[in-house]
C-alpha cells in the first residue's frame, strides 16, 4: 500500500509541476573570480578535503550515519561523495526496508520514486527512502560538510548493459528535475553527473547526461521546461569519469552544466591529467575526484597512508583545487568500516587542509603550479598504477611571496630562489603525517640574482618519508592569544610556583600549592586551602605531582607522572563567555584506541583532553563542551603535537562560538572553531580537576603543566576577590 500511494503521489507530481515553481536556496559555494578555486558566497576560500562514502544511503542506519559523519568531521573532512541509490542488479533497499523506486520487471523505474507524506523516522509509513537521504544531507550540513551527490551511478544505470540500464534521455530529464527539486533547498550539495563511466564508449550517452544535468538545474530552480536552456548559475556541477581513461574535460569541454573538471585516475597518470586540465582554455578549475583507495591491493603491494598522501599533495600542487580520499572498507561499508575510519591515511588528510589554509586568502587564491622552481630531477612514478613516487612537485603564489614544494620520498629539493620574491625567505618543513613544523632555515636569500639552494628534508630518503618545504616571509606570527593577560576576571590562576612547603596529613611534602611571590607582576589566586574530601579520582599510591624548576614561563612547573591529580573546589561558574588557558607538554600518551584521552583540565561545562592520534607517537587536544541543554560537543584541534615540547592551549566560549588555539612560537598556532547554544551551568558540581578525568581515573595525564588560568573576560582589569571565594585545592591521594 505504501508503494501504491507513493506512485499515485509521484505520477501526479510529474504532471502538475510547471514553470511557476519557487526558486530555491542554492549551494553556498561558487568558483573564484579566476575560475581556479572554490570559494564561499562571501569570497573566502574553500579547500575541499573529501571522503567517498558512495553507499551510505542504503548501507547505514541513522545512528551509523551519525558515527560516520561525526568521525569525519572530527578528522576535519569537509566533503563526502554519495551515490543516490544502489548501482547494482541487487536493487538494495536501505536499512529501513525502503526502496527508492517502484521495481518493474526486476528493474527500478526512475519515473516512479517512492515518496510518502510526512518524514517522521519513527513512523515507517511516513519515513521513505528519500527522507533518509535528506537526513544524511542535512546532518552533513549541520557538521559543515558538503555533499557531492551523484543522481545515479552512470556506469550501470546509464551506459551499462540492458540488465542495468534504466535511463533514457527523456527519463533522465524527468528524474533529474525531480531529484533537483526534491533537494533544492539544500545549500551543501554539489551535483556530479556520470558515475565512474565513459559516456560514449560504445554508444553515445552524453546527451543522456546532459539531459539529467538540465533536469537537476531546472528542478533546483523550480521549473520544468526541458528546453535545453537551463539556468546553471544556481548549481555547482561536474562529471565523474573512470580511471584509465580521460578527465571530464575530454567529453564535456564546453558544456554549460560543467562548472569545473574532475578526474579519476591511477597515481601514474594523475599529475598529467591535472596539468592538462589546468592548461586548457577557457580556464576551468580541476581536481582529483577519485584516486587509489587506502588498502587497495595491487601486484606490487597495498595502498597505504603514503600513497594517499602523495596522491593528494601531488595533484593539489599540480593545480588541483582540492582532493578526495577513499578507503576500500568505507565506500561500500564493509564489516570493519568503523575500525577503518581510523586508518592512518584518513587521519593524515586533515594536515593538507591545515597546510593549504595556513596562508592568507590572497595567497590561497593566487596559487599556481610551477615546476620551474625545481632545479634538477623532478622524479617519477613506478610500480603497479604508480604506487611508488619519487616526485617533487612545486606550487607558489603568483607574486612569489610563498612557495610549497612536496618531496614524495624525502629526497633533497634544489630550489631556484631567484624565481621567488626577495630579498630573503624563511624556510620550514611541514610533516604531512603529523602536521608538525620544523625549521629549514632563516634569511634564505631570494629574489633576483639569488643562488640555487638545496634543502635536505628530515630523515632519510625512503618510501613514506614525504615532506613539504614551505618558503615565505617571516614565519606565521603567533595569534594574539596571550594566556596571561590580566584583563580577565581570573576565577583561577595557577603559576605552579612553590614558595611554601606544606605537608600531607601523613607527612608527605608539597601537600598544597600556594601562590608565587608575585614577582612576575601578575595576580595570583588567593592562598589555596586544604580539603578534607578524599575522593578517589586517580591519585597513585607512591608519588605526588612534583615541582620542577626552570619553567619556560619563569619559576616552577608541575610534573604529572600519570597518577597525579589536583582538585580545586568552588572553582567554576556558569556563563557564556568563558576562557581557559594552560601550557603543557606530554611525555606519555593514553592508549591509541578505546579510552584514548587523558584529562588535562576537567570541569563543567568545559574539559580539555590530550588524545592519542592513533600512532602512539603524536597527540592532539580534544575539547568537550556541554551546551545549555546538557548536550556534549566534541571538537579537536587540528594541531598535531609532539612529545616533550611545550605548547600553549587557549580556549574561549563567547556568544555561542567556541574556539581552541594550540601551538607555540616555533611551530605556529592553529585555530579551530565550533559552536554550541549557550553553556551548561555547573549546577552542583563546580570543581576543577587538573591532571585526570573525575569520572575516569584511568584518563591520567603524563607530562607537565604550567600557568593554568580560567575565568571570564570583562572590559577592564579586576582584582581577584579573596573573601568568601577562597579556592580549596589539594593533591588527592588514592586511599
Amino acid at each position: 500500500m505504501k508503494n501504491l500511494l507513493a506512485c499515485i503521489v509521484l505520477i501526479n507530481y510529474f504532471f502538475l509541476i510547471n514553470s511557476t515553481g519557487l526558486i530555491a536556496n542554492t549551494c553556498d559555494l561558487k568558483l573564484s573570480p579566476n575560475n581556479r578555486f572554490l570559494v564561499h558566497d562571501d569570497g573566502t576560500p574553500y579547500f575541499p578535503t573529501g571522503d567517498t562514502c558512495w553507499e551510505i544511503p542504503w548501507d547505514l542506519d541513522r545512528s551509523e550515519v551519525e558515527t560516520y559523519l561525526q568521525t569525519r568531521k572530527d578528522q576535519k573532512f569537509n566533503m563526502v561523495g554519495i551515490n543516490s541509490f544502489d548501482w547494482s542488479l541487487n536493487n538494495y533497499a536501505n536499512q529501513y526496508g525502503d526502496q527508492p523506486f517502484v521495481i518493474v520487471g526486476d528493474k527500478y523505474d526512475p519515473l516512479q520514486p517512492i515518496t510518502t507524506s510526512g518524514n517522521n523516522p519513527n513512523n515507517s509509513t511516513e519515513y521513505d527512502y528519500w527522507d533518509n537521504l535528506e537526513y544524511i544531507i542535512d546532518l552533513a550540513a549541520a557538521k559543515d560538510i558538503y555533499v557531492v551527490l551523484l543522481p545515479t551511478w552512470g556506469w550501470s544505470r546509464v551506459v551499462g548493459g540492458s540488465a542495468y540500464r534504466i535511463f533514457t534521455e527523456s527519463s533522465a530529464y524527468t528524474y533529474g528535475q525531480w531529484i533537483g527539486n526534491r533537494f533544492s533547498g539544500k545549500t551543501n550539495i554539489i551535483w556530479m553527473m556520470g558515475g565512474d563511466c565513459i559516456p560514449d564508449q560504445y554508444t553515445d550517452y552524453k546527451p543522456t547526461f546532459r539531459k539529467m544535468a538540465e533536469g537537476v538545474a531546472d528542478g533546483v530552480n523550480g521549473v520544468n521546461n526541458n528546453d535545453g536552456n537551463a539556468d546553471y548559475s544556481t548549481t555547482l556541477m561536474s562529471y565523474h569519469g573512470p580511471k584509465w581513461s580521460h578527465s571530464s574535460s575530454y567529453w564535456f569541454p564546453n558544456d554549460a552544466f560543467m562548472d569545473f573538471n574532475s578526474t579519476q585516475d591511477q597515481p601514474s597518470d594523475q599529475i598529467n591529467r591535472i596539468t592538462s586540465d589546468y592548461n586548457l582554455a577557457p580556464v576551468k578549475a580541476t581536481w582529483l575526484f577519485e584516486g587509489g583507495y587506502e588498502d587497495r591491493v595491487k601486484a606490487d603491494g597495498t595502498y597505504t597512508d603514503w600513497q594517499c598522501r602523495f596522491q593528494a599533495y601531488q595533484t593539489v600542487f599540480a593545480g588541483g583545487f582540492g582532493q578526495m580520499y577513499g578507503h576500500m572498507s568505507i565506500w561500500e561499508f564493509k564489516s570493519d568500516w568503523v575500525t577503518k575510519l581510523q586508518a592512518p591515511g584518513a587521519k593524515d588528510m586533515q594536515h593538507i587542509l591545515a597546510l593549504m589554509t595556513s596562508v592568507t586568502d590572497d595567497q590561497f587564491l593566487s596559487r599556481i603550479p610551477d615546476q620551474s622552481l625545481i632545479d634538477g630531477d623532478t622524479g617519477s612514478m613506478t610500480g603497479s598504477e604508480g604506487m611508488f613516487s619519487t616526485c617533487i612537485v612545486a606550487t607558489r603564489t603568483s607574486n612569489g611571496d610563498n612557495a610549497m614544494i612536496y618531496s614524495a620520498n624525502g629526497r633533497n629539493i634544489r630550489v631556484k630562489m631567484s624565481l621567488l620574491a626577495g630579498p630573503t625567505m624563511t624556510a620550514r618543513w611541514f610533516d604531512p603525517r603529523s602536521g608538525a613544523w620544523s625549521s629549514a632555515g632563516s634569511d634564505v636569500p631570494s629574489g633576483s640574482g639569488a643562488a640555487i639552494v638545496e634543502f635536505d628534508p628530515p630523515g632519510s630518503t625512503a618510501n613514506g618519508n614525504d615532506y613539504i618545504l614551505v618558503l615565505g616571509g617571516e614565519a606565521t606570527p603567533p595569534e594574539p592569544v596571550d594566556p596571561y593577560t590580566d584583563n580577565l576576571y581570573n576565577r583561577g590562576l595557577l603559576h605552579c610556583d612553590a614558595v611554601e612547603t606544606n605537608l600531607w596529613p601523613d607527612g608527605a611534602a608539597n601537600c598544597l600549592i600556594t601562590p608565587d611571590d608575585n614577582s612576575s607582576g601578575r595576580p595570583a589566586v588567593a592562598p589555596i586551602l586544604n580539603t578534607s574530601n578524599n575522593w578517589d579520582i586517580g591519585i597513585d599510591n607512591s608519588t605526588l605531582p612534583t615541582f620542577k624548576t626552570n619553567s619556560p614561563y619563569g619559576g616552577d612547573y608541575l610534573e604529572f607522572d600519570g597518577g597525579d591529580t589536583i582538585r580545586i573546589t568552588n572553582a567554576w561558574f556558569g556563563g557564556d563567555n568563558l576562557d581557559l588557558d594552560l601550557s603543557f607538554r606530554f611525555n606519555g600518551l593514553p592508549p591509541a584506541s578505546g579510552d584514548n584521552y587523558a584529562g588535562m583540565f576537567w570541569s563543567y561545562p568545559v574539559k580539555a583532553y590530550l588524545q592519542n592520534t592513533g600512532d602512539d607517537t603524536y597527540g592532539k587536544v580534544m575539547m568537550l563542551v556541554y551546551d545549555a541543554a546538557g548536550n556534549p560537543h566534541f571538537f579537536s584541534s587540528t594541531k598535531t603535537i609532539n612529545p616533550n615540547v611545550w605548547y600553549h592551549l587557549s580556549f574561549s566560549a563567547s556568544n555561542n562560538n567556541l574556539k581552541v588555539v594550540v601551538g607555540n612560537e616555533s611551530e605556529g598556532y592553529v585555530t579551530d572553531t565550533s559552536s554550541a547554544t549557550g553553556l551548561l551551568a555547573p549546577g552542583d558540581f563546580n570543581n576543577v580537576i587538573i591532571g585526570s578525568d573525575f569520572f575516569g581515573p584511568t584518563r591520567l595525564f603524563q607530562g607537565d603543566l604550567d600557568e593554568i588560568r580560567w575565568g571570564v573576560i570583562i572590559p577592564e582589569p579586576a582584582t581577584f576577590l579573596v573573601g568568601g571565594v577562597l579556592l580549596g585545592l589539594a593533591f588527592l591521594r588514592r586511599r
